[in-house]
């Protein structure tokens, strides 16, 4: 599908798009799979991933004009994306190779191939280099940053044990990651500046997906309750006080995000078989059902979600206002 105005696209796109900006898109109008969605920083617009040409590409949809546009046009299926801090760019995997481009799809410019398989990546919270999870000689994973202006990559760890599952503390000062370099799967904390790490203790067995909070004072993560990766319970630490909580009853809850504010989480949880989605405070306590479908980001002013929902290969995404 090609860049186009609103005015030049299929009626059936101008249909949805106007459904979207209602919040609700009927299965009968999902042909295509639409995955993953994410606002913009400004809140203007979401990215998400479909096969309307039968690989997955990276489309943007615009709340103010209703229109939608191919970004990607990758030969293999984009598997993930990230907005820049400034929403200025879009990162994305596609067969290995991560690619920077504009956020309307122009410049696309590839940065690397095949660093390592799992792929981790990310941006660094100022914007001017990515994280990214690299090959070493050993065949493990460290985590490097490349410059984006410079293009010098810098390994930030060094370790025969893989490190992954990686989150940035908003001042960039901090970065939290998942390594077994003790025989187990654990958390650390690297100082950049300092380049010094620590483990942080007395954390429940399989601890993954570190996510700092606004504040950067609190973390976030899930651990894993049987060692098979079915049952998994969110955690949030005080890192200031290493005062630790475990958040949700449920097993089967997946990684939580912050709300802006930093006063509760959103949880996804299949735990009964079907996604549904819940705000909860960081000490437990509130526990309240927001919806169905499972809620992927949440708007930056916090009023509302961007939720994926239907079956495998009919998946549609909806904006849902929160209470």
């Amino acid at each position: 599908m090609s860049n186009q105005s609103i005015g030049n696209r299929p009626f059936r796109w101008i249909v949805i798009g106007i459904l979207l900006h209602l919040g609700y898109l009927p299965t009968a109008f999902a042909q295509y799979a639409q995955l993953q969605p994410a606002w913009s920083p400004d809140g203007q617009a979401y990215a998400f991933l479909s096969n309307e040409i039968g690989r997955y590409q990276l489309y943007r949809y615009d709340l103010e004009t209703h229109s939608t546009r191919q970004l990607s046009h990758a030969k293999e299926d984009v598997e993930e994306f990230k907005w820049s801090p400034n929403g200025n760019k879009l990162l994305y995997l596609s067969g290995g190779t991560l690619t920077v481009m504009d956020s309307d799809g122009a410049e696309p410019m590839r940065l690397m191939t095949h660093p390592t398989d799992p792929m981790f990546f990310d941006w660094h919270p100022q914007g001017r280099s990515i994280t990214y999870s690299c090959s070493t000689k050993r065949g493990e994973a460290d985590i490097c940053l490349k410059d984006l202006f410079d293009h010098l990559d810098v390994n930030l760890t060094d370790h025969p044990a893989p490190d992954r599952n990686f989150s940035w503390s908003p001042d960039g000062q901090w970065f939290a990651f998942g390594s077994d370099r003790e025989g187990e799967q654990h958390l650390y904390l690297l100082n950049v500046y300092k380049q010094e790490i620590r483990s942080l203790p007395d954390l429940p067995p399989g601890p993954i997906d570190p996510v700092f909070a606004p504040d950067g004072r609190h973390l976030a993560f899930i651990a894993d309750q049987d060692g098979l990766h079915r049952n998994f319970a969110v955690y949030t630490l005080d890192l200031k006080e290493q005062r630790l909580r475990r958040v949700s009853d449920t097993l089967g809850d997946h990684r939580p995000l912050w709300f802006p504010d930093g006063r509760s989480l959103l949880i996804n949880t299949n735990s009964k078989g079907d996604w549904e989605f819940y705000r909860i405070h960081p000490d437990g306590s509130g526990r309240q059902k927001l919806g169905d479908g499972r809620a992927f980001s949440i708007h930056p002013d916090g009023t509302k979600v961007l939720v994926q929902s239907g079956g495998p290969g009919r998946e549609n995404i909806r904006i849902q206002e929160l209470r």
